[in-house]
């Protein structure tokens, strides 16, 4: 199989074969890792603000291994959940009015 040529890869919502697809994936994520990896050896970030990927991983297989960790999860989860439905619940009959009355869509975006 001959690789694609230039013409076809960046083509606009042209489709690409599914190989050179997965190797752009797998080589933009590694890239991305290893970038990762570079600016917190050179610590061109603070440590705090970037741990190195091993840090990161350690620490995630830590938190995994700790009970309390599936109980915050649920928690942030809830938290996220009640958040959309109280801006669902806020949003939408403000959208509803303000886009059946002038008068409500002159109040709402001065």
């Amino acid at each position: 199989m001959k690789p694609p040529t230039k013409a076809v890869l960046f083509k606009i919502r042209e489709d690409i074969p599914k190989k050179w697809y997965w190797a752009g994936t797998i080589s933009t994520f590694i890239i991305l890792i290893i970038i990762w990896k570079l600016m917190s050896m050179f610590n061109l970030v603070q440590q705090t603000f970037l741990p190195s990927p091993e840090d990161v991983f350690f620490t995630f297989i830590q938190l995994i291994t700790a009970g309390d960790y599936w109980s915050d999860i649920w928690i942030s989860i809830y938290r996220v959940f009640m958040g959309f439905l109280l801006a669902a619940v806020i949003g939408v009959p403000l959208g509803i009015l303000a886009g059946t009355f002038r008068i409500t869509e002159s109040i709402l975006f001065l």
